[in-house]
């Protein structure tokens, strides 16, 4: 759905009125330069990505004699500045969320490293408690909004559970003992507003807005920054930056990158080294320094 939406929204606009065989690089160097004033790198190199997989399929088909895609380069995506969490800012936000309905989907990112889209897409039946597992096999995704959609009772039909596009993402990780615990709770909290409500969906969601039907992605992310704000967490703190956190905490205390790289679904453990060891590496130089404020003089 998302490479659909790339495609329909910023390249097929520009170009998608041309005939194939007329379609070139040049054409798609100004799309790409176009796309740069309003959107990410990234994204342009999504878009980029996604026109040059068809396109190779019309050349393997025999339509196109060349992919144009090939020659037009796309920006150069620079390095994110991560924004880091330290352990001590993860558990001033797990108190700020106590007792709130957020508390269960942040402490399961915060304690899994699993991407949000996991988080909201977990169902019961993938989580064992007497094993302390659970199994990551799908995400949730949202249809755009249309013009005839009522906002209430469309919402459990514009969510789409879809498996992960790499089968890395599809991954069994083993649970904290506490969130072992909070997950029970949880369950006997969910089960009993499930007998009180009668329009209750069962659609056996971990995760969802009150009445059974998912949680939308994005009132998530907003409510992460309410209480990050309320933590009062690093400036620019993101939900995704509780992924972040997870891999850092492991590769602190040692956990092997191989083993970081599987529990957080990554396709290759050299791109989690990519990622993080830059950022435990600062970690570290500012370890004496920390020391000697602590203990020092």
């Amino acid at each position: 759905m998302r490479y659909e939406q790339l495609l329909e929204k910023h390249v097929l606009p520009k170009v998608g009125w041309r005939r194939l065989a007329d379609l070139t690089s040049a054409h798609l160097r100004v799309v790409w330069s176009e796309m740069s004033k309003t959107v990410a790198p990234a994204t342009v190199r999504q878009a980029r990505a996604v026109l040059g997989a068809a396109l190779n399929t019309a050349v393997n088909d025999g339509i196109l004699d060349r992919n144009p895609v090939a020659q037009a380069r796309s920006p150069k995506v620079p390095r994110p500045t991560l924004t880091v969490l330290r352990p001590e800012h993860v558990r001033a936000l797990l108190v700020a969320v106590d007792g709130t309905r957020y508390a269960m989907p942040i402490t399961l990112a915060a304690m899994t490293g699993l991407r949000r889209s996991e988080v909201l897409a977990l169902a019961w039946d993938s989580v064992d408690l007497d094993q302390g597992t659970l199994r990551v096999v799908r995400g949730l995704h949202v249809r755009p909004k249309t013009s005839g959609d009522d906002d209430d009772r469309d919402a459990a039909a514009r969510f789409e559970f879809q498996e992960p596009k790499s089968n890395t993402s599809k991954r069994t990780i083993r649970l904290p003992a506490t969130l072992v615990e909070v997950l029970r709770r949880h369950r006997l909290e969910q089960m009993q507003r499930r007998l009180a409500l009668p329009t209750w969906r069962d659609l056996g969601l971990v995760v969802e807005r009150g009445d059974g039907v998912p949680l939308h992605p994005d009132i998530f992310s907003a409510a992460f920054r309410r209480y990050a704000t309320a933590a009062e967490l690093p400036k620019g703190a993101r939900l995704h930056n509780l992924r972040h956190a997870c891999a850092v905490m492991m590769r602190l205390e040692d956990v092997p990158i191989v083993a970081v790289a599987e529990y957080l679904g990554h396709h290759s453990a050299g791109f989690t080294l990519s990622v993080y060891e830059h950022v435990l590496d600062e970690m570290r130089d500012a370890a004496p320094e920390a020391m000697e404020r602590r203990l020092g003089g």
